[in-house]
């Protein structure tokens, strides 16, 4: 999907130091995983999971995530990109099967 490809590309492939260490010139210290796996953990299922699908268990949880922006040394960048793709697929599916007219559900 073009989101994916927008957001995500310039992680395809990468590992180590190049993904782990880069700061994106920012005092919050964040790598380049950080963002992508705030999307994934926080942003995708937020807004489409919850606000747009009314999904209960992603609204009953939603206090329960860990600080997403930060990424620890045990969790490849390979499935930080795989928790991204898979919640960008889920919200991919609701907006195909949501009309543009319909109410948000929560």
């Amino acid at each position: 999907m073009v989101r994916e490809d927008r957001r995500s590309r310039h992680l395809r492939g990468a590992e180590g130091p190049d993904v782990r260490g880069r700061q994106l010139g920012r005092p919050s210290g964040w790598s380049g995983l950080g963002p992508t796996r705030h999307l994934a953990l926080d942003v995708e299922p937020f807004w489409f999971r919850a606000v747009v699908a009314g999904d209960r268990d992603v609204i009953g949880g939603l206090g329960d995530c860990e600080d997403a922006w930060q990424v620890g040394p045990d969790v490849p960048a390979t499935g930080a990109l795989a928790g991204y793709r898979r919640e960008a697929e889920l919200a991919d599916a609701i907006i195909t099967a949501t009309s543009a007219d319909t109410l948000l559900a929560w």
